[in-house]
């Protein structure tokens, strides 16, 4: 009986969704069904297999799980370095205020502020006239030296001789020697005095020191001047020094000839380089560890002295960081979390505490061990508990 009854319920199954289609395509009707679904019926019933009908939803059952096709890379302890930012303040590599020697008036002056000079080129000269005079006194003085030697040392000579013979004792000469000794004493210090002379005449043009350039002049042509006071200064920018302060865990961070960025918003370069040439072991009043960044080259030249620098290193955060890629890390209802894959290679959310980032990887304080295999890519479309492939 049922099988004679198969014919019939095909046909009232094939009426019903030809009248099911019909609603499908009114456009007053709402639509309650799926049109794909339709389709699959009529075609199951068209083709005479009424049996299939109630197959679809165990076939459907039983299809494979998809896999999600993501990117990872495990958590993994580094090193971590990070471009820290100070602040820092230009200074000349070197720098003098040359002062005079000695007390002349001023009767030439060869150099202006911004002039370029070599060592030992003249400054400014001085009126040499009183001091080839002292020069000259200072001769005359070692020669009369030179001649009350040669006296003594004859009389010490005679007196010996009339010890020999017994016309003088041993006491008188003594005295004859200590004669010549004090002669001999007079004579190095006028020989001193000629060399003292003599120095302050060369002294009479002032000189600088170092290769530089003046940055200004102070005495003009008629001063007079006394010694040790200030006629030039002259700064050396062949390098330039730049100093910054850091704390004691920064410096420990640091390493000498280690490369840093200096940033000038004033000149075209806009940032230039420098190295890290000393590491202070003495703190200031404030704290502070004092660190010298020299500038060489070109770029030394156009710094100004005094200038505020922005001056970034790299630096070493400590070690045994856990690290993973930015890329891993994301907010979900509120929640900075990681999707990690587990043994059997699904996603599962996992709640991350992070800390500092730098070259594209995030410190990871709490939420994973080293090793865990982190989404990269992909994870955005991901559901918890997704089965995953994982692509290189």
């Amino acid at each position: 009986m049922v099988a004679d009854q198969l014919p019939i319920m095909g046909r009232t199954v094939r009426s019903v969704l030809e009248a099911r289609c019909a609603t499908y395509n009114s456009p007053m009707q709402p639509r309650l069904f799926s049109l794909p679904a339709v389709l699959l019926a009529l075609l199951l019933v068209s083709c005479g297999e009424p049996d299939a009908i109630e197959g679809v939803d165990a076939s459907v059952g039983s299809l494979p799980e998809v896999r999600l096709r993501v990117r990872a890379s495990a958590a993994e302890h580094a090193v971590l370095e990070l471009d820290q930012s100070f602040t820092g303040v230009v200074e000349p590599f070197r720098e003098a205020m040359v002062a005079s020697e000695v007390s002349a008036r001023v009767v030439t002056r060869f150099v202006e502020p911004g002039d370029s000079l070599k060592a030992g080129d003249a400054l400014v000269a001085l009126d040499a006239s009183r001091l080839e005079i002292a020069h000259d006194r200072a001769k005359a003085a070692r020669k009369r030296s030179e001649v009350e030697l040669l006296d003594a040392t004859r009389n010490l000579e005679r007196g010996q001789r009339l010890l020999a013979t017994g016309a003088i004792s041993d006491h008188e000469l003594d005295g004859l020697t200590l004669l010549v000794e004090r002669a001999r004493a007079d004579l190095d210090m006028a020989a001193a005095a000629v060399r003292d002379a003599q120095k302050n005449l060369a002294d009479a043009e002032v000189l600088a020191p170092f290769d530089g350039r003046i940055e200004e002049v102070s005495v003009q042509v008629g001063d007079y001047l006394v010694r040790g006071q200030h006629v030039a200064k002259i700064v050396d920018f062949s390098k330039a020094r730049v100093a910054i302060g850091v704390t004691a865990r920064e410096a420990a961070s640091l390493a000498l000839g280690s490369p840093v960025r200096i940033g000038l918003e004033s000149i075209e370069t806009g940032v230039i380089l420098g190295i890290v040439r000393s590491i202070g072991r003495s703190a200031s009043e404030r704290g502070l560890f004092p660190v010298e960044v020299w500038v060489e080259g070109e770029h030394a030249k156009r710094l100004r002295q005094g200038m505020v620098v922005s001056v970034k290193m790299r630096m070493l955060a400590g070690g045994g960081h856990l690290l993973v890629p930015s890329s891993a890390v994301f907010r979900r209802q509120g929640m900075t979390q990681v999707f990690r894959i587990d043994a059997e290679g699904r996603a599962r959310l996992a709640p991350v505490t992070t800390g500092v980032a730098a070259d594209g990887r995030v410190q990871v304080v709490e939420g994973l061990s080293a090793g865990d295999q982190v989404i990269t890519d992909g994870q955005f479309a991901l559901a918890e508990g997704a089965l995953l492939e994982v692509i290189r």
